[in-house]
């Protein structure tokens, strides 16, 4: 296991959800730290920018840009970043789309 932790980005319009996220994941259990929340889609790409993290959790319907979209730019960015999808949705095609 490398010593450097990896970095993660958390994006939900729900304060509860990210600080949750947060709070009862033992990030440093699984040699993550996570350097960012941002409460929309625009403001986690910024962060993204600047934190370069290798995983991002984000929420689907999110104000300013969503959760798709900013999954896009990231892969687009970096190939390599993982990005997990967070939703509410009852339809998952929502998720599915291009």
């Amino acid at each position: 296991m490398t010593d450097n932790p990896i970095k993660v980005l958390i994006a939900d319009d729900e304060s509860i959800v990210r600080r949750g996220l947060m709070a009862t994941v033992n990030w440093s259990r699984f040699n993550m730290v996570v350097v960012a929340d941002a409460p929309n889609g625009q403001k986690a790409w910024e962060a993204f920018l600047l934190h370069e993290p290798e995983v991002v959790i984000t929420d689907i319907v999110m104000p300013e840009m969503d959760g798709i979209e900013l999954a896009k730019r990231v892969k687009e960015k970096s190939p390599h970043t993982r990005v997990l999808l967070l939703s509410c949705h009852r339809d998952f095609e929502y998720a599915q789309r291009e």
